[in-house]
């Protein structure tokens, strides 16, 4: 081949990319057009590699084209849901299509609709091109769909019972009380290791729920003293994968075999890969070689994964004798992948939420005061916080859980819930049937349905834990015990997802976040630290605008949370009563 030869095949390939872009984006028009549901369009997906990796500025300029031409970059960008709140879905209706020349997207924000797609979990699965990728060490109870999440459920789902919520109670409880002490004895200038704190605190949560380590919050300086595979430092090295889970998304499976010539950054993760594969490896050879000895009533979840792998003799006439050996257990690789996918789903989600939350106190120190009042009075008639029993006080914290409810409510790590059709559907919107054809994305947009104001009311973007609490008796009455706690409508609320697929972590989540923050609240605020010559009123302001400033990361997470300094000081204190 001549270089004439070349450069006209060269020449051809953005031509014949071109012209069947518009081929598929017309094919793609007049599917969405059977549907019924309004329609909007954007010239290329928000999945494509391209557009993903765009300098910010590329976006500006389009956005900025005359005419709307550039319209689409509203709803054409990974995490466009949290930016625009429910404004376009106002605009549009509970429900529309965008066409892009790779495929049409149901973007969905009416609650009986999700509802209804929520119970019917086979009809409308996860789609498996936006799951792969947390398959970094085996297929999981996250990543699967029908009989394989069947049989993950099957195994995983025991552990997570009011037994082991106890053990999570306890454990918050007392890692609570280690952080608040480090936290006040920081001093006035305060810390901005808000969200590192955290997640080291939930991750220790999770590892002892989960895998049976416990230990205590380490400092910096002690991690870095550590040294070894010993199983000590299993949770640090979790704790270093999950912080960067984007390259391990990003990483071939195959990357150790070459780590001697990657960038040492990139030769660190590798290393933390290998060390954790090792690690997870002795873990699961010990549950084995001590199963017989431990009570299958108080499993961890490993230990239920690994206690599952017998296999089962099931009699139903298809073998030659009339029964069957069924493995109703995981793979090492499966166990490896829910070892990775627990330990993600439950430290980053809930150390984020923690993180908001204090956040939030901090700007918003009368809804620090309002949830005091409740552990004040259950402190008064049960002791101290960290001799709280589960069974007894848990249910009474209703204004506690309510700040849960209302932190995931607008700031939920999750922004929208990904499902798609392998076979034609039909969905009501606001009462009409629509149709949905076959292998068509829906994505239930999370935070427009938890900001509609038809759901909400007009202060649905405020955030107000006290919308979730009924104190109607309770005023009429005199007793703040007669509270009662407002259990969102149905469809309303998915920060944990809804029906078949619900979150098993929920309850957890629940436990572990109202443990700490009626242990930090108990005889401690919180406070933003000023900057020179700033008040508290415009602290708490700035504090606002930074917590607003987030982005999606793989989870929902604040842009710039380092560059808010905070204090914690026991009540009474000057600078709190100042506030």
């Amino acid at each position: 081949m001549d270089w004439r030869s070349l450069l006209l095949a060269l020449m051809a390939l953005p031509v014949t990319w071109t012209v069947w872009s518009i081929y598929s984006f017309y094919q793609n028009y007049n599917l969405a057009k059977q549907t019924g549901l309004p329609i909007l369009f954007a010239p290329i997906d928000r999945f494509n590699l391209f557009w993903l990796v765009a300098p910010k500025p590329l976006a500006f300029v389009l956005r900025n084209l005359p005419f709307g031409l550039g319209s689409f970059v509203r709803y054409g960008h990974m995490g466009w849901q949290y930016v625009d709140k429910y404004r376009i879905h106002e605009e549009v209706g509970g429900a529309f299509v965008i066409v892009t020349p790779a495929a049409i997207e149901v973007q969905i924000a009416d609650a009986l609709a999700v509802y209804d797609i929520s119970l019917r979990k086979n009809a409308f699965p996860k789609p498996r091109r936006m799951y792969i990728p947390l398959e970094i060490f085996g297929p999981n109870l996250d990543t699967t769909n029908g009989g394989d999440w069947q049989r993950h459920k099957r195994v995983t789902a025991p552990p997570f019972n009011e037994k082991n919520n106890k053990v999570v109670w306890n454990e918050a409880l007392r890692h609570a009380s280690q952080l608040v002490q480090i936290w006040t004895g920081r001093g006035e200038d305060g810390f901005v290791s808000t969200i590192n704190d955290l997640s080291r605190l939930t991750l220790q949560v999770i590892s002892f729920f989960a895998f049976g380590r416990r230990n205590d919050l380490k400092t910096d300086q002690e991690l870095e003293d550590s040294s070894g595979h010993s199983q000590d430092i299993f949770p640090e090295t979790l704790h270093y994968l999950l912080r960067h889970v984007v390259a391990l998304m990003l990483l071939p499976k195959n990357i150790l075999k070459f780590s001697y010539i990657l960038p040492s950054t990139v030769r660190k993760t590798a290393e933390t890969i290998r060390d954790y594969q090792i690690m997870t490896n002795e873990m699961i050879q010990q549950e084995r070689n001590e199963l017989s000895e431990k009570d299958s009533n108080a499993d961890n979840l490993l230990t239920a994964m690994v206690r599952t792998e017998v296999t089962q003799t099931v009699q139903d006439g298809s073998g030659l004798d009339g029964k069957r050996t069924v493995s109703w257990g995981l793979t090492d690789e499966e166990i490896k992948g829910n070892v990775f996918i627990f330990g993600f789903a439950g430290h980053d989600t809930t150390a984020n939420t923690l993180s908001y939350c204090i956040f939030l106190l901090a700007a918003n120190p009368e809804w620090q005061d309002w949830i005091a009042e409740e552990t004040t009075r259950l402190v008064k008639a049960f002791g101290p916080v960290e001799t709280w029993d589960y069974e007894k006080v848990f249910p009474q914290l209703k204004r506690t859980l309510a700040a849960l409810f209302e932190t995931l409510r607008l700031y939920g790590p999750v922004s929208f819930i990904p499902k798609t059709t392998v076979e034609a559907r039909t969905i009501s919107i606001e009462g009409k049937d629509y149709w949905i054809p076959p292998d068509t994305e829906l994505t239930v947009n999370c935070t427009a349905i938890h900001s509609l104001p038809r759901y909400w009311g007009s202060d649905s973007l405020v955030w107000r834990p006290s919308r979730f609490i009924d104190s109607t008796e309770s005023k009429a009455t005199g007793d703040p015990s007669l509270e009662r706690f407002l259990t969102p409508e149905k469809g309303r609320f998915v920060a944990w997802s809804d029906g078949g697929r619900i979150c098993p972590g929920k309850k957890f989540a629940q436990v572990e976040f109202v443990a700490v923050i009626s242990k930090l609240l108990s005889g401690h605020r919180v406070s933003g630290v000023p900057s020179p010559g700033e008040e508290v009123e415009a602290t708490q302001a700035r504090i606002r605008r930074e917590v607003e400033d987030s982005l999606l990361y793989v989870t929902l997470q604040m842009r710039n949370p380092h560059t808010i300094p905070l204090r914690w000081e026991k009540v009474g204190s000057e600078s709190v009563r100042s506030i």
